[in-house]
């Protein structure tokens, strides 16, 4: 009975956050790069349990629950944050040359 909760519990959960990640991908289209609409679109595909099950049918590869969580644990972190400059363009900026001349 209890394993019966738990299961039903994380399946809620895949969908919630599925749907999230979802639309917060369709949002991203509007003010983010590319990158994070696909990054948003990879994590929903993960979470969505009639996508992953679409997805299982043609290649044959079941990811487990812990391997799926570290996908998207290291995708979020791909994920860029708006308000903060990423060390990459701060690297562009300082060394720029002018090629004015």
């Amino acid at each position: 009975m209890k394993s019966k909760i738990i299961e039903n519990t994380f399946l809620v959960l895949n969908w919630l956050f599925g749907i999230f990640f979802l639309i917060a991908g369709i949002g991203a289209f509007e003010n983010s790069s590319s990158n994070d609409v696909i990054l948003c679109c990879i994590i929903s595909c993960l979470l969505l349990p009639p996508i992953r099950k679409y997805i299982y049918t043609i290649t044959k590869i079941n990811i487990s629950a812990g391997s799926r969580g570290l996908i998207i644990f290291l995708l979020l972190n791909f994920i860029e944050n708006p308000e903060k400059e990423s060390p990459f363009d701060t690297y562009i900026e300082t060394n720029q040359v002018d090629e004015s001349n």
